[in-house]
């Protein structure tokens, strides 16, 4: 005669491959549930109050890095917005010295800008003689 042995099931869950968000609401979940129950779970590792304070404090500290990751990008956002703003008037300042100075690089250097001045090499320009245009 085979004797037959009802095994138990057992539970498989894979914390890693959830979202802090679904570990929040499983937590939330099994912290109603167990007390649900007292004459099965009679002494959890963690009593609801403990499990529910876990959970609280997890799901603050979410919100809260959400919250940073939220303005952080903001400020991302406002730092591009303002670089170009500054890009722009430097563009429209930089044009307009070298517009103004008429290439004076003594004028231009006396103001701290001999380093980004481009001196353009001298070439020799072709005169045509007579006859090579006509």
């Amino acid at each position: 005669m085979v004797q037959r042995f009802r095994t138990m099931p057992s539970l498989k869950v894979t914390l890693s491959e959830l979202t802090v968000r679904e570990k929040i609401e499983f937590a939330r979940r099994l912290a109603e549930a167990v007390p649900a129950y007292p004459a099965r779970f009679p002494s959890p590792p963690f009593p609801r109050v403990e499990m529910e304070a876990a959970v609280d404090k997890l799901a603050v500290a979410y919100d809260a890095a959400r919250l940073a990751k939220m303005r952080a990008h903001r400020e991302d956002e406002l730092l591009i917005e303002a670089e170009a703003a500054l890009d722009a008037a430097l563009r429209q300042q930089i044009d307009y010295i070298e517009s103004a100075s008429r290439g004076d690089v003594s004028l231009l250097r006396n103001m701290g800008l001999g380093s980004r001045i481009q001196v353009p090499a001298e070439t020799e320009a072709a005169v045509p003689t007579e006859g090579q245009w006509w």
